[in-house]
């Protein structure tokens, strides 16, 4: 990699200032501006009534100020956490929400592995506690050999252990997202990361979406990512809004978090669990969301925890990565309809227990 020369740093800070610095301003001098930040290059498409903003294109970058400038991030996200509160519940071991009723409208579905990232499940869980304007469940599918975090969760959760396909196998999100699908008893399934807090508010207003016809309902305007420290204060019971941004990311499209009818989620096939390890089953999952009626405009803000990276993001290295290019040479609804030819019913290649 070629360094870059401290002049020429400089110069780069000094072009963001000027371009970026005056936007950004105006983009946080009001309540609800903060959906209007851009980079200089960005087109975006504004919903008629004001609800949101659509990033014109589909790729998915950080905004470049904050990147250069990282205070900004933190301004950008406590004006956005002001209009729309990311609360915890006082602690997920002790409950924090009671159990849901026999038909909640609205199903999280998470899948987890491993105990390093507990804690941040843990936490994700609390946000998702607090939730309110909507009755909603949470069901965690543990994809492991054996059953290792069943009993560190709050009692109001739905837990499903699924034994691995074959030893020591990689971890596959599909699978763990398709096996949640069938034990869900919601109208709307949130497709959920476990190291995502969200705002209180995010399943009413995913719900009301979904009851004005939205099959799939995606909301993230941002995702402001807290560095280590950051995290590790907001783990110990800091206050999310005065955390240090890393960076911040728009347009994740299916990636992180993504509401979607039951009804739908099961027509387009459901996720492919032709996907293993990393990367690339949200991106191709979205591709077959396209098809359907979505609401594209976000305008919610989300942290993401941090945690050590093992993903390879390299196409040359990453089997999954190599598959999305693949699979999406193929129309959507060819895929669409292998998928359902496959089925997502419960078989061999889905056997799983209850906790």
């Amino acid at each position: 990699m070629t360094e870059v020369m401290p002049a020429t740093r400089v110069r780069r800070g000094l072009g963001t200032l000027l371009h970026d610095w005056p936007r950004f301003l105006r983009c946080v001098a009001s309540r609800g501006g903060w959906v209007r930040m851009r980079n200089r290059a960005d087109r975006l498409l504004f919903e008629p009534h004001g609800r949101g903003v659509q990033c014109d294109g589909d790729c998915t970058r950080r905004l470049h100020l904050c990147s250069v400038i990282p205070l900004t991030g933190r301004w950008l996200m406590r004006r956005a956490l002001r209009q729309w509160p990311i609360r915890l519940a006082p602690s997920a071991s002790s409950g924090g929400r009671a159990s849901p009723s026999a038909s909640p409208p609205v199903s999280f579905l998470i899948g987890h592995r491993g105990a390093a990232r507990l804690p941040l499940l843990l936490l994700t869980l609390q946000s998702i506690a607090m939730q309110e304007g909507v009755d909603v469940e949470c069901i965690v599918v543990e994809q492991d050999d054996e059953p290792l975090i069943r009993d560190c969760l709050p009692p109001w959760i739905r837990y499903i252990h699924t034994p691995l396909r074959q030893a020591a196998s990689a971890y596959c999100r599909s699978w763990a997202l398709n096996v949640a699908a069938r034990a869900a008893r919601g109208q709307v399934l949130i497709l959920h990361d476990s190291d995502m807090l969200i705002p209180s508010r995010y399943a009413a207003e995913a719900w009301q979406l979904h009851l004005q016809g939205y099959e799939v309902m995606q909301l993230k305007r941002f995702i402001f990512y807290l560095d280590e420290a950051s995290s590790q204060r907001v783990l110990a019971g800091a206050e999310p809004r005065c955390a240090a941004v890393e960076n911040v990311v728009e347009n994740m499209e299916g990636g992180a978090s993504l509401a979607v009818s039951a009804a739908a989620y099961e027509a387009i096939g459901g996720m492919d669990d032709d996907f293993v390890g990393w990367g690339g089953e949200d991106n191709e999952f979205w591709d077959r969301c396209r098809t359907l009626k979505v609401w594209e405009y976000g305008y919610l803000p989300f942290v993401h925890l941090w945690h050590v990276s093992l993903a390879e993001r390299r196409r040359d290295i990453n089997p999954a990565l190599s598959l999305l290019e693949r699979k999406l040479s193929v129309s959507a609804h060819s895929r669409i309809q292998t998928l359902r030819d496959r089925g997502t019913g419960p078989d061999e290649r889905d056997a799983f227990s209850r906790g």
